[in-house]
């Protein structure tokens, strides 16, 4: 690497010249403007640095007299506590001496702490994850991340604010931490079975947790176990802790709650880390897990937390006699157990806090300190029993070696040099004849060279002909979707692996293909996917998991994560590791397995095919992994939370809505390869934090009541919520009150006090109305529905059915009477326009009736009893949106859309123009055409309504005028 930068190329000579660090200095405080790389920056320091990793050498990092001149530097009292340091580390023995005795750069790494009341962690993961404020503090302040560490972060640390993602988990409490379940017990007396512990300290963990029965175990002798599950009953539950760890008080309960609801053979949990032995309150950073799998056991030991085993289950296995460590036992047990197909569950509470320096195990997020917790007699012994019991879950050439950067867990090398096995399948988007090229290079590059390369076209690629072995060009109709072209290249070919490809991903290193192809050696591995990488080094995806109760339907694990010491941070990133799906742009998967599918499934057409195929293959037991082992680039930026807008947003939504349809079940109750407990946007490690609390409940908030005499029950009551920022009302919603007056009783809810003082305008509306409430704007269009049920309760209870709307729609476009057809002939509890999966399925709120089952129901009147204020769009919508009607049907109520069957996202955006013409839909919805936020087509909207309702179509014209709205015409 060389210096480019020609500032600092100059200041460096004018350095060596004269001595003068003046300008150097100058250029490194500068370092952003003159937009120097890091690599440049070691080049230029790393002469000077004998105790100093190269990589910290940057002024992000460190201050910069320690930067330019470490043999004179001199720790500053006013940043570093001297007496604090030199306490935690009795090694040293003077504050000069933290850089010479290579303390100084173990700090960095983050193996020691800087200080006793903070965690260790490395430097650069701390200045990679500080939160924004501290990025400021340090920029504008020159303060290194180090002084920052020393310092501001000391003191926020202890102040539990906000700082640095890397040691906010430190600061973070399991979310169920203070759950109290109601007192149960497993029905066959269960045991607490404690190592290395003396019988007082048995005693007292077990009576602390209620358990009945304690037992001791020995490291160096478990006769006792063996002896133990001979004479308990067979379904009796035997949990097993270090003499070290501290116990839930409500363990025994919160794990008897999930017995009882699965059938199991072994169930783990979460727990919590003691950080600092000599600190009793230093507990944080949750180790939220799920269930164990036999590969995540071999590749990164993941068994944690308070581990119980059914008798029934133990008695068959092979108990060693002794054990290095509990983390060994545990693996040892648990592998015997998922070798032979034991039912495993985990309970998602935090059971036990562990001491990790006395109860070593691999940890999912962990400090470099907490990555080096065994000993090289533990990691022997570990690896052994890891191979050893591993050996029916791999194929016979099979190689399972220790992960070189991550003590206690492994990785399957590639044996394969058969090159008739693989065929590369690359697909062609348009547009890409050069990528392709570049594409190419890097296959033939590879040590393991493919048997074929079907190149998937839908036209001819320059440069490129059927006589280029071992090229097999595939051309497919223009107008195939992306997985019936997949489809197509893969029919004749008889490789045993298939690789699909999608350009412009490019392969980084020459042994890609063969670390790509490692993980198939476990026996039930049927697809593997890559580490893929933007340009700039940062991570795109690394496989991705299941979103539950999310706008999104995934997560992109590790996406936009650049600086590597916080991959290392997070241990599933790290490893080779079980997810729940890889992307098609890159997707290694063995032949039979992609077979007996049927390959991808068409319905699909540009995303989600390949995800569903995962999805497919899980089913059958068989798993997908990534691994970081082999990467992929992308050699131009991509950005996968770019708003999609138009038509690409309409079939994403469609796709998307296919996938939540096909695979409901895993939507509802979530993904099983992930906790609950993990922030569902977060592309690391991050815990859920708690929801912000809502603000006041929602009173009736009326300013003025005008009711008339009326017999409610003989027709529906319809209340419409009506809001006008400019303190009026729009003149078709009077026309479509007097429409809807025609089959309903309707009560109009305006959260626009400035009507009280129009009494023409009210005159006129109450010709149409039997009730008129005009309130303050509090809860928005739930605080007036709620208004209105709660001021006409006497009518609502005695009606058979109440239609809860608003006035987001222009209408009506069509005749109602079809609507109220449809609303008579549908046989539901509850009955919408249109419905929903996106978050959860439900109906959309700007239309719903509720007949008699829904309205007396509990859950119908526990909802709008206890409606809060909600200050952002994405909590109303959770909370009220989704969650009345997706909660009345998690109770058993039949909800139905008349319009729709399981639409995805905002089908009265994407699907205007089909639902009013195919489907007599009377309404366009307003934000559609004053803003269209997604610029979705409205071409012909005019004449559409025009030919319907020529007097609607003037008065929307004239809203949009008035509003200088840019969708006026089409």
């Amino acid at each position: 690497m060389e210096i480019r930068s020609t500032a600092l190329k100059q200041a460096l000579e004018h350095s060596l010249l004269t001595g003068d660090e003046a300008p150097l200095i100058n250029v490194l405080r500068r370092h952003r403007r003159f937009r120097l790389s890091a690599d440049e920056l070691v080049v230029a320091l790393a002469d000077r640095h004998k105790h100093i990793e190269a990589r910290f050498l940057h002024p992000k990092l460190l201050p910069l007299n320690l930067l330019l001149a470490p043999e004179q530097w001199i720790p500053d009292p006013d940043v570093f506590d001297g007496p604090a340091l030199l306490a935690l580390h009795p090694d040293l023995r003077d504050m000069n001496e933290l850089l010479c005795s290579g303390l100084l750069n173990r700090i960095l790494r983050g193996d020691v702490p800087l200080l006793p009341d903070v965690p260790a962690v490395a430097i650069d993961a701390y200045a990679a994850e500080l939160r924004q404020p501290h990025r400021r503090i340090c920029r504008f302040g020159g303060i290194s991340a180090l002084e920052h560490l020393a310092v501001q972060g000391r003191e926020c640390f202890r102040q539990s604010e906000p700082l640095s993602h890397c040691l906010d988990l430190y600061n973070t409490e399991h979310p169920n931490r203070d759950e109290r379940p109601a007192a149960r017990c497993p029905r066959h007396s269960p045991w607490l079975l404690v190592l290395d512990a003396s019988e007082q300290e048995a005693q007292r963990l077990a009576g602390h947790a209620g358990w009945p029965n304690v037992r001791t175990l020995a490291s160096h002798d478990l006769a006792g176990l063996r002896e133990l599950c001979a004479r308990v009953h067979a379904d009796t539950w035997l949990s097993i802790c270090h003499s070290s760890d501290r116990l839930n008080r409500q363990a025994l309960c919160l794990l008897a709650r999930t017995l009882e609801t699965e059938d199991l053979d072994i169930c783990s949990s979460d727990e919590a880390i003691h950080w600092c032995s000599n600190e009793p309150t230093a507990i944080g950073n949750p180790q939220c897990r799920s269930a164990p799998t036999p590969w995540r056991l071999i590749s990164r030991g993941d068994i944690a937390g308070l581990i119980s085993l059914r008798a029934a289950a133990l008695r068959n296995l092979r108990i060693p006699d002794n054990v290095s460590c509990l983390h060994e036992l545990l693996v040892d047990l648990s592998l015997q157990l998922l070798a032979r197909q034991a039912r495993a569950g985990h309970c998602p509470h935090q059971l036990l806090v562990r001491d990790p320096q006395r109860n070593p195990t691999v940890l999912a997020a962990a400090s470099p300190m907490e990555r080096q917790l065994f000993n090289a007699e533990q990691l022997r012994r570990i690896g052994r029993i890891t191979r050893e019991r591993s050996r029916d879950l791999l194929s016979g050439e099979a190689v399972l070696e220790d992960q070189p950067t991550r003590p206690g867990c492994h990785r399957l090398v590639g044996q394969r040099s058969d090159a008739r096995e693989l065929s590369v399948i690359v697909l062609v988007n348009q547009g890409d004849g050069p990528a392709l090229q570049d594409c190419l290079k890097s296959l033939q590059r590879q040590q393991l060279q493919p048997g074929e390369i079907r190149v998937v076209t839908d036209g001819t690629i320059p440069d490129l002909t059927e006589a280029d072995e071992p090229i097999v060009l595939v051309r497919c109709p223009p107008a195939a979707t992306t997985p019936e072209r997949f489809n197509l290249a893969r029919k004749g070919s008889g490789a045993r692996v298939l690789l699909f490809l999608e350009t412009p991903l490019q392969f980084e290193t020459p042994n890609a293909l063969g670390a790509l192809m490692a993980p198939l050696d476990f026996k039930t591995t049927a697809c593997v996917g890559p580490r893929v990488l933007q340009p700039d080094g940062s991570v795109h995806h690394q496989g991705f998991i299941l979103t539950r109760g999310e706008r999104r339907a995934l997560r992109s694990a590790g996406d936009g994560i650049s600086q590597h010491a916080v991959l290392e941070r997070v241990t599933p990133l790290s490893v080779q590791e079980q997810v729940t799906g890889v992307s098609s742009a890159c997707l290694c998967i063995q032949a039979e397995a992609f077979d007996q599918l049927n390959g991808f499934d068409a319905v699909y057409r540009d995303r989600y095919f390949d995800i569903d195929l995962c999805l497919r293959l899980a089913k059958q037991q068989r798993i997908t992994v990534v691994t970081p082992e082999c990467t992929a680039i992308l050699p131009r930026i991509v950005d996968h939370d770019a708003r999609l807008l138009s038509n690409a947003l309409r079939q994403h939504q469609i796709d998307q809505g296919r996938l939540r349809s096909r695979h409901a079940d895993l939507f509802r109750h979530g993904d099983p390869l992930t906790s609950p407990h993990l922030a569902p946007h977060s592309s690391r490690h991050t815990i859920v934090s708690k929801a912000d609390p809502p603000g006041q409940a929602v009173g009736d908030e009326a300013l003025s009541l005008w009711r008339r005499g009326f017999q409610p029950g003989r027709r529906p009551l319809l209340f419409m919520a009506q809001f006008d920022a400019r303190g009026g009302m729009r003149p078709d919603l009077i026309d479509l009150i007097r429409e809807y007056s025609r089959f309903c009783d309707v009560i109009l809810i305006a959260a626009t006090p400035a009507l009280c003082d129009q009494t023409v305008l009210l005159r006129r509306l109450r010709r149409h109305c039997v009730g008129i409430v005009v309130r303050r704007n509090v809860g928005y269009d739930f605080g007036s529905w709620r208004t209105g049920l709660n001021i006409f309760r006497d009518a609502v209870e005695t009606s058979e059915e109440v239609i809860l709307t608003n006035d987001s729609f222009w209408g009506p476009v069509r005749p109602l009477r079809n609507l109220f057809q449809k609303l008579t002939q549908t046989d539901a509890d509850a009955v919408g326009l249109t419905d929903d999966l996106m978050y959860e399925p439900h109906l959309q709120s700007a239309f719903i009736s509720y007949r008699r089952p829904a309205l007396d129901h509990p859950s119908f009147h526990a909802f709008w009893n206890e409606l809060k204020v909600w200050e952002s769009k994405a909590d109303l919508i959770k909370q009220c949106e989704v969650a009345l009607t997706a909660k009345l049907a998690t109770e058993g109520l039949n909800l139905k859309a008349v319009y729709t069957d399981q639409s995805n996202g905002n089908v009265l955006h994407y699907d205007w123009k089909s639902l009013i013409i195919d489907q007599g839909f009377p309404f366009i919805k307003v934000s559609l055409l004053k803003g269209n936020p997604t610029q979705q087509n409205t071409d012909g909207w005019w004449d559409l309504v025009h030919s319907y309702n020529p007097q609607l179509v003037r008065e929307i014209q004239q809203q949009l005028k008035k509003s200088d709205s840019v969708a006026v015409h089409g």
